[in-house]
């Protein structure tokens, strides 16, 4: 790995990046080509290293799959970049690179597809548990997790017993005496789908989103809407911090929080006057 690094172009400097980043707004389509594969180039090696972060909670994912995948989104962070906002590049392609390699694992890496924000959690708190036997030689207690991710004691309980397996549905269980055929029973069998979402249930959720946006669209403005579909994840499916979302727009956190705050309001008063 470390001969690889050695052969791979250098991090660019904060005076190149910017002119680069000039060069993305420019109407020349060539130039806006090589600018974005010099960008590519000189920031493969944050891919390799957000993939190596990655590697041990990849499943069946190697680490030049989860290079591949950071490579993508180090492509889409080139096409949606603008060096106007005062974020460095770096900072703004972590962002899409991690999501590319965490919804990867999500929906690649497992039989049994797990929500990416979900997993993320699971991989943060197993990062967590890693970090602490290594430094006192033991395990956290259920207590210590809860209180460091404020999440339930089932949560912290499932992710410090969690060995990554799977069962097959088609996998025997009992002793065969109590079901019609003599037989063992299938584990598919027993199991009964209570939360199975039904066709008109579906088509109403699609309802809702439709009629969400089209709301949106006339309370708010365009740099609000994007921000509140960044942040709850409306456009992806993956909500994201306020610190996160702040590097994507060039703001602050506190910033981010209030135009959240001020659009969610806007929000539910025209949702009031129009059920009046």
């Amino acid at each position: 790995m470390n001969n690889i690094l050695k052969e791979l172009p250098p991090v660019l400097s904060r005076d190149e990046e910017k002119k680069l980043g000039k060069k993305l707004k420019s109407k020349n389509k060539k130039t806006v080509e090589e600018a974005g594969l010099k960008l590519v180039e000189h920031n493969i090696r944050l891919v390799i290293k957000i993939a190596n972060d990655y590697s041990h909670y990849s499943g069946t994912l190697d680490t030049d799959d989860l290079i591949t995948e950071g490579s993508l989104g180090l492509m889409d962070a080139v096409k949606k970049f603008d060096i106007d906002k005062g974020v460095k590049f770096s900072t703004y392609s972590a962002y899409w690179i991690k999501q590319r390699i965490r919804r990867a694992i999500g929906n690649q890496s497992r039989t049994v597809r797990v929500p990416v924000h979900l997993l993320d959690k699971h991989r943060k708190i197993k990062s967590y548990i890693d970090d602490f036997s290594f430094k006192f030689n033991c395990l956290p207690s259920i207590e210590a997790i809860q209180k460091e991710f404020d999440v339930s004691k089932a949560v912290a309980l499932h992710t410090l017993n969690y060995k990554g397996t799977t069962t097959s549905l088609q996998m025997s269980v009992g002793d065969g005496k109590h079901n019609d055929t003599g037989g063992h029973s299938e584990l598919e069998a027993i199991f009964i789908d209570e939360n199975q979402v039904s066709p008109s249930e579906t088509t109403e959720l699609s309802d809702g989103f439709l009629n969400l946006f089209s709301h949106m669209k006339k309370v708010l403005n365009k740099r609000e809407r994007e921000i509140i579909k960044t942040r709850y994840g409306i456009k992806t499916g993956e909500q994201v911090t306020l610190e996160e979302t702040g590097e994507l727009f060039g703001l602050t956190r506190e910033r981010i929080r209030q135009i959240c705050n001020s659009s969610l309001l806007k929000l539910k008063k025209s949702y009031a006057r129009k059920s009046c």
